[in-house]
């Protein structure tokens, strides 16, 4: 018969940062984070483990203490999520891992039984049919109403053992917990372990007692230090182990991967880019348009909606939440956009080339390729909304010269936020030399550029096409913001002068925003969006190391900006068209579909070969 694979681990390692200083408070947290004075160590409890187990095959994980067995069930498990590698499991699985794990010790016997049950999908039914097997096997009727905190250890495995038995599942986890039973139960927990097996369930066992591991297993894994020794027949690799153990447990098979020597400087190749890479900004970005594409193609387009209105009501109102999370996404842009600004290298003139051609190239054609299909769409279905607007206002939008002149949105919504990071991107451009390397001037820079923009619009009478231009300049500090993040993260710039810094950026925000957007301050209040994404931002920042890195959120964030640009025009498009035929929560959810098939389609199309392009005429110094 052909083995069937129901675990496979492939490349697993699992990391853990220990803390060096002992902190006793958030205030000494926060404070020490801030300071960049918050250090840990890297601790490998599995470094590039792999192996395949086989449906209805019994395997062992066998090692001295400490040597990751615990570890690595509680990946197979979905406890923890590996720091690299992955882990798949085609089945169901009942682990016994910690003694009293999902029992409350307040409970009795019988309430634990049903609480346990409920934890692994069981109805009470089920488990009122299965309470007399279950306290059979456990041999506990005598404390059947007895709280378990009463309970010896030996009792607490007895009644965890009998509740994950009570089926058969697709894997069984056992991890030592019969090592503190009773002889007469530990053979009687064997038994039904054989049972299961015969009946087709897959065991992954745990134990210091070779003989056990004889006795269940036909395979096992070696672990030492994290490392795998041996995989092979649990007699043969059980063997081994006890040979290195009654040696001296010095044995090495295999070393644990070395970082390679620094090559000396006349030996070493110039790098291909200096610039570094953040993961978590992946994470960060993926959130921000989850929460721009909510706010715009739900509660944005149907303030009553049902569903718009729970989260409104649940979250939105008592958080102080303004825009439906369309405020909070738009300020973690800006944020992400003004941290990576710093680590831009090369001149000016590549500067403004690579940041012209990433926001213009795709800007125009998503105008183009919707100004054509709303034609379409209008030819059959009526006139659109689209169609009010004059091709010279299509024209400015597309080039975002709109903003300037004073004209409507075409795309109401989106393209605003472009106009502002252009606007950054221009100081980025000014104090560029400053930004790399002298980050104080290049903060003094920005602040006195924008301190002057307002106080000449308030102050001086400007033609309004310079007055509208710097009606949108206070939303400039939010992106800088993010780089006197950087600045401070990376030690370039100590914490007073970073305080300094902040205070003064906040009250030109809070100063334009009074004067520019005064609704804003009084109605719907920007700032407490700012703070909730300035503080998830330095919370993304601070647990870098210990968030995972997804494969689909990279992508996600890959495709951002293209997603960005079509949502709201795509996507209001077929709101409006499936809206009377779905109702308004299916054609969300549809519209969704399509929108994220059209933003893919953009990205391959243009954005993905305008990068190309872009590199091939600026490269990375």
């Amino acid at each position: 018969m052909e083995e069937q694979p129901i675990i496979q681990v492939n490349h697993v390692s699992m990391r853990f940062n220990l803390s060096r200083e002992k902190v006793d408070s958030i205030k000494t947290y926060v404070v020490m984070l801030l300071k960049h004075q918050l250090m840990f160590d890297e601790f490998y409890a599995l470094r590039d483990v792999s192996f395949t187990v086989n449906k209805g095959e019994p395997f062992a994980i066998i090692g001295e203490n400490g040597c990751g067995k615990s570890t690595l069930l509680k990946v197979i498990s979905g406890i923890f999520a590996p720091s690299s590698g992955s882990v798949k499991v085609d089945g169901t699985i009942a682990p016994l891992i910690e003694l009293g794990a999902g029992f409350d010790i307040d409970l009795t016997a019988r309430e634990n039984i049903y609480l346990n049950g409920a934890v692994l999908g069981y109805d009470t039914a089920f488990m009122d049919s299965k309470f007399q097997e279950i306290m059979d096997f456990a041999e506990l009727w005598d404390f059947v109403d007895v709280p378990v905190k009463n309970f010896s250890s030996g009792m607490v495995a007895r009644l965890g053992f009998a509740i994950a038995t009570v089926v058969v599942p697709d894997v069984l986890i056992v991890d030592e917990i019969l090592a503190v039973g009773d002889f007469m139960f530990q053979q009687k927990c064997e038994q039904k372990m054989k049972e299961m097996i015969e009946q087709g369930a897959t065991l992954i066992f745990v134990s210091h007692s070779s003989d056990q591991v004889k006795r269940l297993c036909k395979k096992a894994i070696w672990l030492k230090h994290g490392v795998t020794q041996m995989i092979g027949d649990a007699q043969e690799v059980c063997d081994a182990y006890i040979h290195d153990m009654e040696t001296g447990g010095h044995g090495l098979v295999q070393q644990p991967p070395q970082e390679p020597e620094e090559a000396s400087p006349q030996d070493s190749p110039p790098p291909v880019s200096s610039k570094k890479r953040f993961p978590v900004l992946d994470l960060l970005r993926t959130l921000a348009l989850f929460m721009v594409v909510w706010d715009h193609l739900g509660p944005f387009r149907n303030p009553d909606w049902w569903l718009g209105r729970l989260v409104e009501n649940n979250l939105n109102q008592p958080l102080g939440i303004t825009q439906s999370f369309g405020a909070f996404g738009v300020v973690l842009f800006f944020l992400i956009s003004g941290y990576l600004l710093p680590l831009e290298r090369g001149g000016r003139l590549s500067f403004a080339g690579k940041k012209l051609l990433k926001l213009y190239p795709p800007l125009l054609i998503s105008f183009a390729s919707f100004w054509l299909v709303q034609k379409v769409v209008g030819l059959m279905t009526g006139p659109t909304f689209w169609a009010s607007f004059s091709p010279r206002q299509w024209m400015l939008g597309a080039t975002l010269l709109n903003y300037p002149l004073g004209e409507p949105d075409v795309i109401n919504g989106t393209t605003w936020f472009l106009f502002p990071t252009l606007l950054f991107y221009f100081l980025g451009w000014l104090f560029l030399p400053w930004f790399q390397k002298k980050p104080k001037l290049a903060a003094a820079g920005c602040l006195l550029v924008l301190g002057g923009g307002l106080w000449a619009a308030v102050s001086l009478p400007l033609p309004s096409v310079l007055v509208n231009v710097l009606s949108f300049g206070w939303y400039v500090s939010f992106p800088l913001f993010g780089a006197l993040v950087y600045w401070l993260r990376e030690k370039k710039m100590g914490f007073g002068w970073f305080l300094m810094f902040s205070g003064i950026n906040y009250l030109l925000t809070l100063k334009g925003m009074v004067h520019f957007k005064p609704d804003y301050y009084s109605q719907s209040p920007y700032l407490i969006s700012f703070a909730y994404a300035f503080l998830l931002f330095a919370l993304g920042l601070a647990l870098e190391s210990q968030l995972p890195s997804l494969p689909l959120v990279g992508g996600i964030s890959k495709v951002s900006y293209s997603v960005y640009l079509t949502h709201m025009t795509y996507g209001g498009l077929l709101m409006t068209l499936l809206t009377p035929f779905l109702g308004y929560t299916g054609a969300f959810v549809v519209t969704l579909a399509l929108v994220a098939f059209v933003a893919l389609a953009h990205y391959r199309l243009v954005e993905r070969p305008v990068g190309r392009l872009t590199k091939q005429l600026f490269p990375n110094p």
